[in-house]
């Protein structure tokens, strides 16, 4: 321990040594820091921004299909998939419907939702006779969670048979969910609508004309599927193309370019940071042998006095450790002044009001360890150096 506050005094007595080294691990450190927390800033500001659009995710069946239940189940298996749902015919996904006190007929679009749908709230699921519309309807029809419509179809030429089915709202959805007139609907209750259309029965719902509904053969047109996560999107493509022959499509590429950019960014600031930092090691080698070297008389007589060798190389490691941890601590505020400069330059200049520089608190952590690792590493050939030392030999000289 004596050790130790005699290493630190006499680093506080070589102030100008001191200074120049903090300035350089500032030099270097510094600028880095900013440059990741600019990069992981933007980047976050842009992943967040296309995680926003939930219908990045997803991965449309265009064309006339078959599938069955136990083929969305055998999707819902897949790791890459975060939602599937089976979807009606084109002719079930339509609907007339108004206000349960009257008013406007309007003609809506029907989407298939389940559990865990991306497109609502967590937790939320719609089943049976309720629906969630879209903010378009909500307004149009001025409609609130609570309210009921009801259908106004007919089939048959003439139409004879008319079905009046009401429709619980249990919720709105954003603008940004769902686009037009839409509701979503439990796919149990739209694939009722497409018997209704076929001519089916339907006595649940009073309507005991047409055909008994237990000799319909159920089939699914399409499959509603959503990715797991961003990376998820292509993989999920490739794999319903190949299980189905089908002509899946999604935003892939758009994805694709996206995590490209992360990546390329993240090769460009590692060759950076390993120039720069390769520079930062060479600095502070030198520098801290060369103190070594001044300090060679001084480590001399602590040697004469019983020192050992090991607490010779303890010298320069020590001293390396406090120059890295005050140039760190004094990386870190400069870190937070050009933080709040840039927040205040560039307010606004990302999606959401994201911050321009982000770094969670661990990287910053692990970064100014890594500082101190650095200069300590760097410390070794001093201590070596120290730790060589021939008390004798080196007072001789000096005296000389």
């Amino acid at each position: 321990m004596k050790l130790v506050r005699l290493a630190l005094a006499d680093l506080l007595n070589e102030r100008v040594h001191l200074a120049c080294s903090v300035a350089t691990i500032i030099g270097v450190v510094v600028p880095l820091t900013i440059l990741l927390g600019v990069k992981t800033g933007v980047f976050a500001a842009l992943m967040d921004d296309l995680r926003a659009d939930r219908e990045i995710l997803r991965v449309t069946i265009p064309g006339d299909h078959r599938f069955s239940l136990d083929d969305a189940a055998e999707v819902r298996s897949w790791a890459e998939t975060g939602f599937v749902v089976v979807n009606t015919r084109a002719i079930a996904r339509r609907l007339n419907v108004k206000r349960h006190d009257g008013g406007r007929i309007r003609g809506i679009g029907l989407v298939p939702t389940g559990p865990g749908d991306p497109l609502l709230p967590s937790g939320t699921v719609i089943t049976g006779l309720e629906v969630a519309v879209s903010a378009a309807l909500a307004a149009q029809l001025e409609l609130a969670p609570g309210d009921w419509l009801v259908t106004a179809i007919g089939r048959g030429e003439p139409i004879t048979d008319r079905l009046a089915v009401s429709l619980k709202v249990a919720g709105v959805l954003p603008r940004i969910a769902l686009d037009g007139e839409t509701v979503l609907m439990d796919p149990a209750t739209m694939d009722l609508f497409e018997a209704y259309y076929d001519g089916y029965a339907l006595p649940e719902w009073g309507l005991d004309a047409g055909r008994p509904l237990a000799e319909r053969h159920v089939q699914y047109e399409s499959l509603r599927i959503y990715a797991r996560d961003l990376t998820d999107v292509a993989p999920l493509e490739a794999k319903l193309r190949a299980r189905f022959d089908v002509a899946a499509n999604s935003r892939a590429a758009q994805v694709a370019g996206v995590l490209s950019l992360g990546r390329n960014l993240n090769l460009a600031l590692s060759l950076v940071a390993l120039a720069a930092l390769g520079g930062l090691f060479a600095a502070l080698v030198s520098s801290f042998w060369a103190v070594v070297q001044r300090k060679r008389l001084m480590l001399a007589t602590l040697g004469l006095v019983g020192v050992p060798p090991l607490g010779l190389a303890l010298v320069p490691v020590v001293q390396a450790a406090a120059t890295a941890l005050i140039g760190a601590a004094a990386s870190l505020l400069l870190l937070a002044v050009f933080a709040l400069v840039a927040e205040v330059l560039f307010a606004g200049a990302l999606p959401g009001g994201a911050a321009v520089i982000r770094l969670e608190a661990m990287t910053l952590v692990a970064i100014m360890a890594g500082v101190v690792l650095l200069a300590v590493l760097a410390a070794f050939l001093a201590a070596r150096t120290a730790a060589q030392l021939d008390p004798a030999i080196v007072i001789r000289e000096g005296s000389a």
